[in-house]
């Protein structure tokens, strides 16, 4: 049998053109891909080789297809074919793509939803678990993570909730004739029943979830002590979850300094849901749901207009058991397919989100078993929400210390630290080198894609990027020849670096999505490190797999043969212009961004002084990094600054944004 350990951009399998990978997890791998005969973009999830001999893994990993069809539900994702690769061997699921975000991202970045919002989540998140007991099914893992808003078309909607990860779910039938339930769940989610192999699983076990959930959204906060803070605990937890009493959720919200935030009735309610005896909860999630929709209409302390950040549109994108997610622009549903650092759609509107109308139980047994898988859970799930600041108006933002695991899932952390900045031997601008200290902050993982910049636009928070080239006294000649190189002359570019935005325009996307601009001394620390790096990848210098530069291709292509360009590296690196994102795993930074040296480069805050002169008031903004048309090496150096108009529109000219 043919073995295969990753698909390339334009692989063909199983009747899909692999378009890049995404994300990659304990059991699998998943790619963006066109279908060959439709030319739709689905999710293509594929087992990893080395799994396939483990007959129980693979029936897990078919098992999301068969639910999908068992479950009536608009609210679970589609997963529109599956089958067995004849050549490799290999099983695999093609699903539908989505856009959004995740209740864990929405809650860390705006912080407790009013009660309405919670309602329109409760609404339609009810109907899929409610719809998924129906049929007989457990989801076992609910959790912020998993329930995913994604953008919708039914007009009158802001969103459709999303149920993801069924990977893990348990036929109920098959919960209560086995002894051996397993115990699957993330801990802070997790019912008691969940700690005992001999315990009977059942829709009460995701009744606790949707409890905690709620919980959750309307304070901001984990209702466990041992989960919330900085500093969670273990040993705490885990007395929580089954010795100590179980306190009322007005109790517990006055301990974490959050109290009057929920709403009258909601103790009950919530008692409903969280009793560790699972036969006093709600039966199943469609009692839960008409339950809460009584409580709906009740005052919260969270009123409308009260200047709560909107619900962004993040593209997002995930692994397929539970391992890093990986990639940008396009978020991908089903089980276990969406948990991305490097998916985000970023977007954030600068009004409130419209959304559509809408006791203590017995102790239970905790074994040794229980005890080892909620430990290796613990240790595995325990990750601290991200923290955004608030949006500031300046050219030159504030710079927010940034815990290391408190960014958001489409960015890389990068600690404080100091880096000696410039370059002596560089340009004039690069000089004097000085030693310079960087807050803790969190830069995009990949430059802003047109796709991403799209939804900025159809929000009408971003003008549209240009078909033509300009800048100030820019010849007829020059944008007759740079204009095609415009990516938005290309729809088929969706995942390529947006161009031919000015800096105004780029610092308008940031801005919708809850993000800035980095400074220029931000994007050379992130370039460079504390090590001083000359390249972003290390001190070697650039090659074909590195960095998208000016190769033959570019020297000697129908773009610009006739214009004196020079070849930065032998051969060709397989783009004339702009290269989809992540092209040039070589050329990432040690913290794994991607493309800092080439591809566009990248506007920043900062107004373009000479070192030293940091008030200069000068008209110009400073742009970092190289570009596809970088011919000589210097300008690809991490120290590299290139001083432009911000009303400049060119094709080598892009940006990312910071946090």
């Amino acid at each position: 049998m043919a073995r295969i350990s990753e698909l390339e951009p334009g692989d063909l399998f199983a009747g899909f053109r692999v378009l890049r990978k995404l994300s990659e997890g304990g059991m699998g791998a998943v790619y963006v891909v066109s279908h060959e005969a439709t030319a739709r973009q689905r999710a293509l999830k594929l087992m990893h080789p080395e799994m396939i001999a483990d007959a129980g893994l693979r029936e897990r990993f078919i098992q999301e297809a068969r639910i999908g069809a068992r479950v009536e539900s608009e609210h679970i994702v589609d997963v529109v074919d599956a089958g067995v690769d004849g050549a490799t061997g290999i099983p695999w699921l093609a699903m539908e793509l989505l856009q959004g975000e995740d209740l864990s991202v929405l809650v860390a970045r705006r912080g407790r939803l009013e009660l309405r919002e919670v309602g329109a989540i409760f609404e339609q998140l009810c109907h899929a678990v409610q719809a998924a007991h129906a049929a007989g099914i457990v989801h076992r893992d609910l959790k912020p993570e998993n329930i995913f808003l994604a953008s919708t078309k039914r007009a009158g909607h802001a969103f459709t909730i999303k149920v993801l990860d069924f990977g893990i779910a348990k036929l109920i039938e098959e919960a209560r004739t086995s002894s051996n339930t397993g115990t699957l769940g993330t801990p802070f989610w997790m019912a008691p029943e969940q700690t005992d192999r001999h315990a009977q699983i059942s829709a009460a076990t995701d009744v606790w979830a949707l409890g905690l959930i709620a919980y959750r959204l309307l304070t901001g906060h984990i209702f466990w002590r041992g989960a919330d803070g900085e500093h969670p605990s273990l040993p705490i937890f885990l007395r929580e979850l089954v010795v100590d009493e179980i306190p009322t959720a007005s109790q517990r919200a006055k301990e974490q300094g959050v109290a009057g935030t929920l709403p009258q009735g909601f103790d009950d309610w919530f008692a409903g849901c969280v009793a560790r005896e699972s036969s006093r909860r709600f039966p199943n999630a469609g009692a839960v749901q008409t339950a809460f929709a009584g409580l709906v209409g009740a005052r919260s302390s969270v009123e409308p207009g009260s200047g709560l950040p909107a619900a962004s549109v993040v593209v997002r994108t995930g692994d397929t058991a539970g391992g890093q997610i990986g990639e940008s622009s396009t978020a991908l549903g089903s089980a276990r397919t969406m948990h991305d650092p490097e998916n985000d759609v970023r977007a954030v509107d600068d009004a409130p989100l419209v959304l559509p109308k809408a006791g203590f139980g017995r102790v239970w047994a905790f074994g040794a078993l229980g005890c080892l898988v909620v430990c290796g859970l613990f240790v595995m799930g325990l990750r601290k929400p991200p923290v955004t600041p608030a949006n500031r108006a300046s050219d030159e933002p504030r710079v927010v210390a940034v815990a290391d695991n408190r960014c958001p899932k489409a960015m890389v952390p990068i600690a404080e630290g100091t880096f000696s900045m410039g370059s002596a031997d560089g340009a004039v601008d690069e000089r004097p080198v000085r030693t310079v200290a960087v807050a803790a902050f969190c830069m995009d993982l990949t430059e802003v894609l047109v796709g991403e910049y799209a939804s900025c636009v159809d929000a009408k928070k971003c003008a549209p990027p240009s078909k033509t080239a300009s800048w100030p006294q820019i010849k007829p000649e020059d944008s007759a020849l740079w204009g095609p190189a415009c990516n938005a002359n290309h729809p088929e570019r969706a995942d390529h670096p947006v161009n031919c935005v000015s800096w105004d325009d780029s610092d308008a996307f940031c801005r919708w999505a809850g993000k800035r601009l980095p400074t220029e001394a931000e994007w050379e620390y992130a370039a460079r490190g504390r090590d001083g790096r000359v390249y972003p990848w290390g001190n070697t210098g650039p090659t074909r797999e590195h960095v998208n530069a000016c190769g033959e291709e570019c020297a000697h292509g129908d773009l610009l043969r006739d214009h004196d360009y020079l070849t930065l590296y032998p051969g060709n690196d397989g783009f004339q212009t702009t290269a989809p994102a992540r092209s040039f795993g070589l050329g990432k930074t040690p913290d794994g961004i991607y493309d800092l040296a080439g591809n566009v480069l990248e506007w920043t805050s900062s107004s373009y002084c000479k070192y030293g002169e940091p008030d200069c008031a000068s008209p110009w903004k400073v742009a970092r990094g190289g570009a596809w048309d970088s011919d000589v090496r210097d300008g690809v150096k991490a120290a590299r600054r290139s001083k432009n108009a911000r009303d400049a529109k060119a094709p080598d000219l892009g940006f990312r944004c910071a946090l």
